[in-house]
């Protein structure tokens, strides 16, 4: 192959991973741009306890031995509690809230984070956590804790497109910020992301040329990922080796993975 058509392959495969980038990252970006005011709903898992998590639990942790002040924002309880005769949050009033009145002060002395934490809170952050106390300080138990339920699928524009439950919250995102999805990738690259998925191996020609001609795509990935075990276990084991680090047993789990992958 010659060094120019390297260089084209190589362009190619750089465009294409900063347009995945591009797709998955902008709809993060555009929602983080906008003030506090422009945002329908502040979520306190999504917005509020990464900012607390990150800023505030360093001092203010479950470790008693390292906790600072006596005060613990990592639950609603010592939130919500007063401290020194004052309310640390106080729900739909900012202006009474030592923690608003914290993170918004200027000066060195009562600034949070302190200068020493090496920790500065942006303007978005503290907008952030001065609306959610303002907007009656929503809390939400860490979702390790809570029971899951299935949320009610999302309206889309294309209900043809959807082929599953997953790709109407994916597409119903997509409609949000006004984007649409990609085309369907062809064979030969399905066949090439299964592989090196399950195996971190590339398909030979005549899985490909198999996988191009079987009217049901998943008995070529069964045949080669299920039926017939990799003699190079480490191939596998980042994929399927975290849960049990000897790696998977013959068969079961690699059928299951495959058949769910190649289903439409």
């Amino acid at each position: 192959m010659s060094l120019e058509m390297k260089l084209r392959m190589r362009t190619v495969s750089v465009g294409a991973g900063v347009a995945l980038c591009f797709v998955l990252g902008v709809p993060a970006i555009l929602e983080g741009a906008g003030e506090v005011g422009e945002v329908s709903e502040i979520d306190f898992d999504r917005d509020v306890r990464p900012i607390l998590s990150d800023a505030c639990y360093p001092c203010h942790r479950p470790d008693a031995k390292v906790r600072q002040a006596e005060l613990r924002l990592d639950t609603k309880e010592g939130a919500f509690r007063l401290r020194d005769g004052r309310a640390v949050i106080v729900p739909g009033k900012s202006g009474e809230s030592e923690l608003a009145r914290r993170v918004r002060t200027t000066d060195p002395a009562d600034v949070m984070p302190p200068p020493k934490a090496n920790r500065v809170l942006s303007p978005r952050e503290k907008k952030l956590l001065v609306g959610w106390i303002d907007r009656g300080t929503p809390w939400k138990e860490h979702w390790a804790f809570r029971r899951p339920e299935r949320p009610p699928l999302p309206s889309v524009r294309d209900a043809a497109w959807p082929r599953n439950a997953i790709d109407r919250f994916v597409l119903a995102r997509l409609d949000k910020e006004g984007l649409t999805p990609s085309r369907q990738a062809a064979p030969e690259t399905l066949v090439r992301r299964l592989t090196l998925d399950f195996t971190g191996l590339p398909p030979s020609p005549d899985e490909v040329e198999a996988f191009i001609a079987d009217t049901a795509p998943g008995h070529v990935a069964l045949a080669r990922l299920g039926g017939q075990r990799p003699q190079h276990q480490h191939a596998i084991r980042p994929v399927h080796g975290r849960a049990d680090r000897r790696g998977p047993a013959p068969g079961g789990d690699l059928r299951a993975a495959a058949r769910h992958r190649l289903q439409p």
